[in-house]
């Protein structure tokens, strides 16, 4: 095989072994945001209510009032906005102290409890709207079962999608963006035609339509109005600009009770619950399941929906993303578009040539790398003898060079070679585990059998997360204390 030899089905140009070189080459410079100074003046509630707002206050009050009146029959125990509010500042308060796992009646105890909840809410109030609180009218026919069959007893396994390419305009969620003219894979033309329907982005706002994918039915219809309308306060915030990279992961709420879409991901802390794929917690959509079989090309449908609405803005960016996702396909959607992709690919993908995926006869930490117009693709033999493959759009030909690093395979340290995409790779997809870190650590998710109030308690989660990250921007403090004030303000309510 020579080099520059065009192999394949996808017409690969072979570029041979990337180039070694014993300096020191750092990744590439740490990700670039901003934020608005006009939000300079926002206290802890008012960022908290940029994201979770005064709507979707109300429609918990009215859904919860709703509830109530369904089961008892009168009116005697309606809610108010006032104990709403106090009841998410009480639960913020047990996220920041992790209070979630302890019994109520010990934390509102006089002997072993603390004086903050039984000044805020008397202990049954708090049980009472921890019974009754709700996301959905009960007053209308469910379109969704609880009882749904259950494929597995573990849930659903992450799916193994396949690379198979449709229609471009199926999965579009969206009518800010359409496009036509969609051309194939094998050509070398990277651009296509993409407009954006004119009155759609009015006065800055991106209107969020609700995830119809090719599983038919709204099976997430117990939490749609207020999943709709937390999604919509993340995707048009105004006071955050994104950076020059944006991550796109799955973000698992932790969640064992049996429901349909409960899925099993090994790598994740809570390893069972309910998957959402979301981008930097700027976007979010929730994985529906297998409702009605299974969908094709669902990484590359996710990865559109997800970036959307920046793209609608005109915001260029690179994506980083993990294999589930990264397909040539998307590096050439994205390319249309002015933005770039970075990823792993799994060694199934139809688009690999062969030569990319052949380990025999290749000596351990060897790196090739091929090209395809803008596509670079790297495959990677590394020290444990197992092979890596990363598609990256933003790294010219010269910048596939190695860089020696010092690692230890058992106790003993060797010297390996790595390329640069890898170090770039690894730099900057962290980002949605570290929104699972932190969101985790100081968690407001109590006990529960209900699925659309965990899911509930997630949003109110990444809500409080990013407030703390645009008013730590203007004002720096530790979270604890950001969460002390803001359940402090939110529990004082009158």
């Amino acid at each position: 095989m020579h080099k520059d030899e065009i192999v394949g089905t996808f017409k690969w140009k072979k570029e041979g072994e990337a180039p070694k070189s014993s300096r020191h080459v750092k990744a590439s410079p740490d990700p670039t945001y901003s934020f608005d100074p006009k939000g300079s003046n926002l206290t802890e509630v008012e960022c908290f209510r940029l994201f979770f707002c005064e709507e979707i206050t109300n429609n918990l009050l009215l859904f919860s009032n709703k509830k109530i009146a369904k089961e008892h029959k009168t009116d005697d125990n309606k809610l108010s906005k006032t104990s709403i509010l106090r009841y998410l500042g009480i639960l913020l308060y047990m996220g920041a102290h992790h209070d979630v796992i302890n019994p109520v009646e010990e934390l509102w105890s006089i002997d072993h409890g603390k004086s903050i909840y039984r000044n805020s809410m008397p202990r049954d109030n708090f049980k009472f709207i921890s019974s009754h609180i709700e996301t959905y009218d009960v007053g209308q026919p469910d379109d969704v079962c609880d009882d749904a069959p259950d494929t597995s007893d573990d849930g659903d396994v992450e799916e193994k999608e396949e690379a198979d390419i449709g229609p471009e305009g199926e999965y579009f969620n969206c009518a800010e963006y359409s496009d036509r003219d969609f051309r194939d894979l094998s050509e070398e033309q990277l651009r296509k035609d993409v407009r954006i329907n004119g009155g759609i982005v009015g006065s800055g706002v991106v209107k969020v339509v609700p995830a119809i994918t090719p599983n038919a039915h709204d099976s997430f219809s117990k939490i749609r109005v207020i999943l709709d309308k937390f999604i919509s306060n993340l995707v048009n915030q105004t006071y955050y600009k994104p950076s020059n990279s944006v991550s796109v992961d799955e973000h698992l709420c932790s969640y064992k009770g049996h429901m349909w879409a409960k899925v099993f991901i090994k790598s994740k802390p809570g390893r069972y619950g309910i998957k959402f794929w979301t981008g930097m917690a700027l976007n979010l959509q929730m994985y529906c399941g297998k409702c009605g079989g299974k969908e094709d090309n669902q990484g590359f449908r996710v990865v559109r929906d997800m970036v959307l609405p920046m793209l609608c803005r005109g915001n260029k960016f690179t994506v980083v993303c993990d294999n589930f996702f990264c397909t040539l396909r998307l590096s050439h959607y994205l390319a249309s578009c002015g933005c770039q992709l970075l990823g792993t690919m799994r060694i199934n993908r139809k688009e690999l040539p062969d030569e990319a995926k052949t380990i025999k006869g290749r000596t351990p930490d060897t790196t090739i790398f091929f090209s395809k117009g803008k596509c670079k693709l790297i495959s990677y033999f590394n020290e444990k003898k197992k092979l890596v493959l990363v598609l990256s759009t933003c790294h010219e030909k010269n910048e596939i060079g190695v860089v020696e690093q010092d690692v230890f395979i058992g106790k003993e340290k060797m010297t390996i070679q790595q390329p640069q995409p890898f170090l770039d790779y690894n730099h900057k997809m962290g980002w949605v585990d570290t929104v699972d870190q932190m969101t985790r650590y100081y968690t407001c998710r109590r006990r529960t059998n209900r699925w659309n109030i965990k899911a509930l308690y997630d949003m109110i989660d990444i809500a409080a997360l990013n407030a703390y990250k645009t008013y730590s921007n203007y004002h720096p403090c530790k979270r604890v204390d950001f969460l002390n004030n803001l359940s402090g303000a939110l529990m004082k309510m009158k």
